[in-house]
């Protein structure tokens, strides 16, 4: 799995978050509400113009990550 994060726009809120997640089968994960960011994980790699999303960012590997 690929984990990223997205900073919610304004007019979103977390459930909006897990509703528009579970529409196109990506994994929430979890919500840090004072950051207003979102993990999820996907199997294959994303689009970064995803709507609710002002930013959207793929985490990122470190040599001690493991794969």
């Amino acid at each position: 799995m690929i984990t990223y994060f997205g900073i919610l726009k304004n007019t979103f809120s977390e459930k909006d978050a897990k509703q528009f997640l579970a529409k196109f089968n990506l994994k929430f994960v979890k919500y840090f509400p004072t950051l207003q960011i979102v993990q999820f994980e996907s199997e294959k790699e994303i689009q970064n113009d995803i709507s609710i999303f002002s930013s959207v960012e793929k985490q990122k590997k470190f040599s001690a990550d493991k794969e």
